[in-house]
Order: C-alpha cells, then structure tokens, then sequence
C-alpha cells in the first residue's frame, strides 16, 4: 500500500507558509512605522484592519509618501 505524505508535512506547504510568515512580518513592520510616523507627525492615524488588507507595495506607497511630507 502507498503511503502519501500529509499536506502539511509537504515541502510545498512548508514553503508556502514560511512565504506567508515572511509577508505578515513584513506588512506589520510597514504598518508600525505607518502608525508610528502619523503619530510623530500629529496625523490621524490610519486604522490597522484597513492597513492590514493592503499589499506589500501599496504600504510601502503610503510609508514613503509619508517620510516624504516628514522631511
């Protein structure tokens, strides 16, 4: 009898959620310098759950559009 492999023991799935980790901790450290540098700059501040649903790109978009009025 052929024994499969369980689905999240695959290096595929592995991958994949190191990818995902890789990305969640990249956007939660855009969206703390956002959050951050509003604070600093006297901003209204930016809700989190609507930060969170951005891209990568779009939140590196709004960090430097902010460090671009900080200066």
């Amino acid at each position: 009898m052929i024994q499969l492999t369980p689905l999240e023991e695959t290096t595929a799935v592995k991958e994949l959620l190191h990818i995902k980790e890789t990305e969640a901790s990249i956007k939660g450290e855009l969206i703390g310098t956002i959050i951050t540098l509003q604070r600093v700059m006297k901003l209204t501040l930016a809700q989190r759950e609507l930060l969170m649903k951005q891209s990568i790109e779009q939140l590196q978009t709004i960090l430097a559009k902010l460090e671009a009025k900080f200066q």
